[in-house]
Formats: structure tokens, C-alpha cells, sequence
């Protein structure tokens, strides 16, 4: 499944919609304060009864990604990117999970 971030200038503060219908799957929220970024949220737009709204978060300062209460450091989740300036991130949870992948286009603005 295809998806975008609906902010061209920040993915901290979007919302992640399908591109195939435009419907929103998460929103990304990130205050910002004097000290910096805090936590990233990301809330899911349509939980299952009973599951709590918030999906994971980026812990920042900590350098720790939670997703439903689990936490990974950077570390460990975050894999090398193709080449030397490339504008890519992938990310994989764990061995047996699918790895995604970010991908920044200055050519629309948008990513992917």
C-alpha cells in the first residue's frame, strides 16, 4: 500500500493518507518548545475498539522508536540507506517484519 504525508514542508506535523483513496490512516504530531522537538505521536485515524488511539511514538531525546508500548532504539530498527546522498530511510521493526521505507522527493514536495 502506497502512502503520503499530506504536509509538503513537515512530516513531523501531517497526516498519512492512502494514496490510492486519499483516506487518512495516522496523524503525526510533534510540539516544539524552546529545548526543542518533544515526542512524535503518531495517533492511528480509525483504532479497533478497545486499542488506544496513539500508535507509537518517537522518543527523541532517547533515541527510541515505541510502537504499542514495545521500544527499539534508532539503532536497531533503522537500516543503512542506498548510497551515499541518498534521500532514502528504511526502517524494519524486526527479522520477521516487513521493512518501510521513506523516501524524500524535492522534485513535488511530497513524501512518500
Amino acid at each position: 500500500m502506497d502512502v503520503i504525508f499530506d504536509n509538503k514542508t513537515s512530516i513531523l506535523n501531517a497526516q498519512i493518507r492512502v494514496t490510492r483513496d486519499n483516506s487518512v490512516l495516522y496523524s503525526v504530531m510533534t510540539p516544539f518548545s524552546l529545548w526543542g522537538r518533544k515526542p512524535t505521536v503518531l495517533e492511528d485515524a480509525n483504532p479497533a475498539p478497545g486499542d488506544p488511539r496513539t500508535a507509537g511514538v518517537i522518543h527523541w531525546k532517547e533515541r527510541v522508536f515505541e510502537i504499542r508500548g514495545q521500544r527499539k532504539p534508532f539503532s536497531e530498527v533503522k537500516t543503512k540507506a542506498r548510497g551515499i546522498f541518498s534521500s532514502s530511510r528504511s526502517w524494519k521493526w524486526s527479522s520477521d517484519r516487513k521493512e518501510y521505507g521513506l523516501h524524500m522527493s524535492s522534485a513535488n514536495g511530497r513524501h512518500r
